[in-house]
């Protein structure tokens, strides 16, 4: 974590939170991370942990606090086998996990106040007609959140995905 200048955009380092250190877990080997809108909350993907990690951040400080976990195949999870990237919707209502190994996008939906996520549903490559996300790789939401976009490593493809009511 580091502190910008918005004068010069210098970096002053400010912490670390290291998996498996003060019960931080889902960090080994961090890929994507994500900011919520309102800046309270920081999403970390941990690709050799198949985790969606989850920090509460001090809007003063900069300052991470370890929240929670969410693991591939635990606790009713799925679709996140080697999570590269995800993002929080822009309303802040949602988070989409781009997992590589399984060819996924899994969708969360996301507490504002506490940040804390709660599993939705999976969409794979292959299944129910969806087609393009042969390694997900990176996820993005449309501004206007219509659609989301899941650019994908083997398919050499960008998958659309329209949003609907998720929650």
């Amino acid at each position: 974590v580091f502190s910008r200048s918005t004068s010069t955009g210098s970096l002053t380092y400010v912490e670390k939170q290291t998996k498996d250190v003060g019960g931080v877990e889902g960090l080994h080997y961090p890929h994507g991370v994500s900011l919520s809108p309102d800046g309270k909350h920081l999403y970390v993907a941990g690709t050799s942990d198949n985790s969606v990690a989850v920090f509460s951040r001090n809007s003063s400080t900069g300052a991470l606090t370890y929240v929670e976990v969410h693991k591939d195949g635990v606790n009713g999870v799925d679709g996140i086998k080697q999570p590269y990237g995800l993002t929080v919707s822009p309303d802040g209502d949602h988070v989409y996990v781009a997992a590589a190994t399984g060819d996924e996008i899994a969708v969360f939906s996301r507490d504002a106040s506490t940040g804390t996520l709660t599993y939705k549903e999976l969409h794979k490559d292959g299944l129910n007609g969806v087609d393009g996300l042969n390694g997900a790789w990176a996820v993005k939401v449309s501004p206007d959140q219509k659609h989301v976009y899941i650019a994908s490593r083997y398919d050499d493809a960008v998958a659309v995905f329209s949003v609907f009511n998720l929650t």
